[in-house]
C-alpha cells in the first residue's frame, strides 16, 4: 500500500484504470464519457488530492456536460466548450464530472516534454501549464473544430504502434495542440476574457486551509480526527472548521471524510486489495467500523462497491 503523501499513479496506472491510447508511459489520451465517468471521478481526485499530478501536463476538453470543482477553495462550474487545465500551484479538490459529459484528456509526463524540448517554443509551455488563477479557457466555434482535430490526430498516431517514428510524430502533434492552445488563451487574455474570475490575493485563512489540505494529504490515512490538523496548525478545532465552512463551505469533518471516502475507492478498485487491507491502511479499529463509515457516505458497502467498481483488470 502507498502511503496518502507518495506518488499514487503513473501515466500508465491511470492508462490501466481509464484505458484509451498510450505511448511508452509518457503520454496517454482517452476519452470520457458516461461509460467510465464514475472511474475518472474517483481516479482524477485522489489524483488531485495526493499530489500525483505535479510533474504532468493535464487538461481536459469538454465536449458536452459540465465538470465540478473547487478551485482553490472556491466552487466552480466548467461547461462544455472550455479547457480545464491541470495547475501544480492550485488547490484543486471536490472533483466531478456529469454523468453525461463528454471529453478528450490527454496526459504528459515532465520527462516527455523536456526531452521533446517542448519548452523551447515561442510560448513557454510553463506559461501555459503554470497558471494558477486561470485554469479554465474558453473557447470559440471555430477553436473546437481546430482542438477536435489536434486531439483525434494524436489519438491516431499513439495508436499507430507500427509507424516507425511514431514518438515523434506524436511530439509534433502535441506541439501542435500546445501552440493552438496557446493562441486561444493569450487571444482571451488580450480581450480581457477570463472563464473563471481571478482568485483574491491568498488570505492569512486561505493559508490555514492549504496548510491543513497538505496535513490531510500526508496525514489523512491515519489520522481522521480535525483536532490532529488543528493542533499541527495550532489554533482550535472550532477556528479550523470555522475558516473551512466559511471558505469553501465545509466543515474539518466533511474534508476528512471526502479524502477517506476518495482514497478507499481506489483502493477498493485494484484487485489485490482486500476490505480488510483498505480498512487496516485507512486506520480503522476493525473491518466492520470501516464497512459502517462507508457505507454512510456512499450507500453501499466496501465489498458491493468493490464487486461493482473492480477496475484495475
Amino acid at each position: 500500500m502507498n502511503n496518502s503523501h507518495d506518488r499514487l499513479f503513473s501515466i500508465k496506472e491511470f492508462h490501466r484504470a481509464m484505458g484509451g491510447a498510450i505511448l511508452d508511459q509518457s503520454v496517454v489520451f482517452t476519452r470520457i464519457s458516461h461509460n467510465n465517468v464514475n472511474i475518472f471521478n474517483d481516479v482524477t481526485e485522489d489524483m488531485f488530492m495526493t499530489r500525483s499530478l505535479e510533474n504532468v501536463l493535464y487538461n481536459i476538453f469538454i465536449l458536452k456536460g459540465e465538470i465540478s470543482a473547487t478551485v482553490n477553495y472556491r466552487k466552480s462550474v466548467i461547461p462544455k466548450h472550455h479547457i480545464f487545465s491541470f495547475i501544480p500551484l492550485s488547490t484543486i479538490t471536490e472533483f466531478e464530472c456529469s454523468p453525461y459529459i463528454e471529453a478528450y484528456i490527454l496526459i504528459c509526463s515532465r520527462e516527455f516534454l523536456l526531452t521533446a524540448e517542448l519548452n523551447k517554443s515561442p510560448i513557454s509551455i510553463s506559461q501555459l501549464i503554470n497558471r494558477e488563477h486561470t485554469p479554465v479557457t474558453k473557447l470559440e466555434q471555430s477553436d473546437i473544430r481546430t482542438l477536435n482535430e489536434c486531439y483525434t490526430r494524436i489519438e491516431n498516431y499513439i495508436n499507430c504502434t507500427g509507424h516507425l517514428l511514431r514518438r515523434e510524430i506524436v511530439r509534433n502533434s502535441i506541439f501542435n495542440l500546445l501552440m493552438e492552445f496557446a493562441n486561444i488563451f493569450f487571444r482571451n487574455i488580450n480581450q480581457g476574457d477570463t472563464s473563471l474570475p481571478a482568485a483574491a490575493k491568498s488570505s492569512i485563512k486561505e493559508t490555514y486551509i492549504k496548510k491543513f489540505i497538505e496535513l490531510l494529504v500526508r496525514y489523512g490515512e491515519k489520522e481522521h480526527n480535525p483536532s490532529f490538523y488543528a493542533d499541527k496548525l495550532c489554533i482550535s478545532v472550532q477556528y479550523l472548521s470555522l475558516i473551512l465552512k466559511e471558505i469553501s463551505g465545509k466543515t474539518a469533518n466533511n474534508w476528512i471524510a471526502r479524502y477517506i471516502v476518495t482514497r478507499a475507492k481506489v483502493m477498493l478498485r485494484k484487485p489485490e486489495n482486500s476490505v480488510q487491507q483498505v480498512a487496516e491502511t485507512l486506520n480503522f479499529s476493525d473491518q466492520s467500523s470501516f464497512g459502517k463509515f462507508f457505507k454512510k457516505h456512499t450507500g453501499v458497502s466496501p465489498k458491493r462497491y468493490k464487486e461493482e467498481h473492480m477496475a484495475f483488470m
